[in-house]
């Protein structure tokens, strides 16, 4: 998806459009669409990847197991979306699982960093 980093936005969703199409159950594209797409304010084609779930296990039933990073990703996308929602609490549990994830596994996950900011920025706005 470097595509989008030199401004090939077009490129790179039609080439994510296609790789989920042809392996929907690679859920890291997925779920890296999902969060994509919530950042750029497209919350409904964001949650309609995430199955319009709210939790991993419900979402894909049919997995008994997830990666690490499937669980960082989905959670980091649905964390956008509770966002972009103005559901801070919800944000706010979200960013408690991937807190947790990044300490368990060692894990040095910018973007992930980047949006606990945020909502501590959000937060400092409310109260």
């Amino acid at each position: 998806m470097q595509y989008k980093v030199i401004g090939l936005d077009g490129k790179a969703d039609a080439i994510a459009t296609k790789g989920i199409q042809l392996f929907p159950d690679f859920l890291y594209l997925r779920f890296y669409v999902a969060h994509a797409a919530m950042v750029d304010g497209e919350l409904e084609k964001g949650l309609k990847l995430l199955n319009k779930k709210y939790n991993l296990g419900e979402a894909f039933p049919q997995r008994t197991a997830f990666a690490k990073g499937e669980f960082m990703l989905f959670y980091a996308a649905l964390c956008q979306y509770f966002m972009a929602n103005d559901s801070l609490i919800d944000a706010i549990t979200c960013s408690d699982a991937l807190i947790i994830e990044i300490y368990k596994y060692a894990c040095s996950e910018n973007a992930i960093l980047d949006l606990l900011q945020l909502i501590k920025a959000r937060l400092g706005d409310v109260y």
